[in-house]
Formats: structure tokens, C-alpha cells, sequence
């Protein structure tokens, strides 16, 4: 994690969607965060157990680098405590298009032995305004959660066959990758392949904002072949849950914290 922009609500929200995909555990590798995010976090990692937070080492100086080294650290470290391992932003949802089955539904049932990896698509969902400073109150939540303000969509973003270099995101199987790189499987073990996910079964919503980084101007010709752009909302079947979960975890986090 980096940049200056507050991640303390994609943060939140991220690891409670994740939790009701039957997700156990999460890592996050930190290059730069702010105090108030850090209370979340710590939050989870000495309250629930659910998160462990990594340092990157300041010798790594360039992001791919630094991306590199935490993403072989995760993998190896995920090797010994589970069978998948999920490659996400904080902005990124990840889910199935069937609302009521769960990613780790899908992963136990339905994949064969052969794959190795599952990509999923992408559907950039177009996000205009920083993510607040601070926590206010419930009704800032129900106006400003991600997934409750932001629908303008566009189509999926795949648009490879081979699983390299698309437009989406991993779920690898540990045992089956020997080398993952930044958005791909560097290397799989004898014979397995990766499982390149049809939209309609499963996809990733990424809340991706569209001034940062100048992202639309750098990206406008890409995105627009994944036209027509539609309004689509988050899952009616968990999104009170979503935020009944998130709300008291930002009450539990920040009730004593003063707002500055």
C-alpha cells in the first residue's frame, strides 16, 4: 500500500466483502499508511487475527520491485496456511455473478483438477471523488461506502485467451504455481493451466478512481472499446450485510478516536 489518498474505508469495506466470500485470512504489504488506517488494521490483526501487516523493506525503491517481493511473499507465506490465495487491490471486489455462492463455494466445488490458477474479469466501476478523510457518523457510511455510491460500469475487460496480460486478476491455487508476477502466473507446475472465468459466472468490481493519476486521460482509449458503460449495483444479497459489518467495525475502531 501507498499514495496519500485515505484507504481506511476501502480498507473496511475490502476485508468485510471478502469475509462474507469466505476469506480467513489477509496480508497487506505497506510502503506508506497514515496513523488513522493503521487503526483499522491493527484492529484486525490484534483484535480478530485476521490480518497481518508486512513492511516492505526500504532497499526496494521501485514499485514493481517492491510489488514483486510482496506478492512472492504472500504466496509463500499463504503456501503453509491455505489452498488459494486471492491477488487484489484495496479498490477491488472480487465475487461471483451468481449472487448467493461464495467465492470459496466456487473454489471447493466447481474448479477442476487441472486448473491451476482462475482469472476473473474486471469491470471498472468509475469512482469521481476522494474516499473521506475521517470517520463521522453511520450516515456518512451509507452515502459514501463504495459500493453503495459508485455504478457506472463498464463491460468485462477481458480480452486474451491464455491468461497472460489480460485485463483481470488471479486466484491461485498455491500448490499448483511455482512464480507469480504482478498480474500473471510466471510459472505453473507440470501440466496445470489457469481457468480463464467467464463474466457471467464470476467477475471483480474495481472502484477505480478516475483523477487519480490522471487514469482516465492515460486510459480513455482502452476503456472506451469496453463501452456501452451502464449503471450495475453490488450484490442486494449481501450489500446490508456489507454494511451492517462494516458499520460495526468502524464503531468498534474509531468510537474513542477523536476527529481532527
Amino acid at each position: 500500500m501507498f499514495g496519500k489518498e485515505p484507504k481506511w474505508l476501502h480498507l473496511v469495506e475490502m476485508i468485510e466483502h471478502y469475509k462474507l466470500q469466505g476469506v480467513s485470512k489477509f496480508y497487506f504489504y505497506v510502503r506508506e499508511i497514515d496513523l488513522y488506517d493503521t487503526f483499522l488494521l491493527k484492529y484486525y490483526a490484534d483484535k480478530k487475527e485476521e490480518v497481518e501487516l508486512i513492511e516492505i523493506p526500504p532497499i526496494y525503491f521501485d514499485a514493481v520491485s517492491q510489488q514483486l517481493l510482496a506478492i512472492a511473499d504472500c504466496h509463500l507465506r499463504n503456501r503453509l496456511f491455505s489452498n488459494w490465495t486471492i491477488f487484489s487491490d484495496i479498490d477491488e471486489r472480487m465475487m461471483m455473478t451468481e449472487e448467493k455462492e461464495t467465492l470459496r463455494e466456487f473454489l471447493q466445488d466447481s474448479i477442476s483438477d487441472k486448473y491451476g490458477a482462475v482469472m476473473f474479469a474486471q469491470r471498472w466501476i468509475f469512482k469521481y471523488d476522494k474516499l473521506p478523510e475521517k470517520f463521522e457518523n453511520y450516515q456518512q457510511i451509507m452515502e459514501q461506502l463504495p459500493t453503495r455510491r459508485w455504478q457506472l460500469t463498464t463491460q468485462p475487460g477481458i480480452n486474451c485467451t491464455d491468461g497472460k496480460h489480460c485485463w483481470g486478476k488471479l486466484i491461485i491455487n498455491n500448490q499448483k504455481v511455482l512464480q507469480m508476477l504482478v498480474h500473471d502466473v510466471g510459472e505453473y507446475e507440470n501440466g496445470y493451466i489457469p481457468l480463464i472465468l467467464p463474466p457471467d459466472v464470476g467477475y471483480i468490481r474495481h472502484y477505480r478512481d478516475v483523477n487519480m493519476g490522471k487514469w482516465w486521460d492515460r486510459n480513455k482509449g482502452a476503456l472506451l472499446k469496453f463501452q456501452p458503460f451502464t449503471n450495475t449495483t453490488y450484490s442486494p444479497h449481501l450489500s446490508s450485510q456489507l454494511l451492517s459489518n462494516v458499520l460495526q467495525v468502524l464503531h468498534e475502531v474509531y468510537k474513542n478516536q477523536p476527529i481532527l
